[in-house]
């Protein structure tokens, strides 16, 4: 089963390799650069994008 399509929405995947990464992801099989090692950046990115939907509110990401 394909976790990824061909197609290609603009600002998703920056390259092939990306691509590729994303999908070794999704199925499992990536073994250089883990989902995990990935988690704290995501929710920094995450508490920003929230905090811009509630400017001058504190926010909160749960297990952060």
């Amino acid at each position: 089963e394909e976790t990824t399509s061909v197609r290609t929405v603009d600002g998703l995947f920056h390259s092939d390799s990306n691509r590729q990464l994303m999908e070794n992801w999704l199925r499992g099989t990536e073994h250089r650069s883990s989902l995990a090692a990935h988690l704290l950046p995501m929710r920094v990115t995450e508490a920003l994008a929230t905090s811009l939907l509630t400017p001058g509110r504190p926010v909160e990401i749960a297990d952060f």
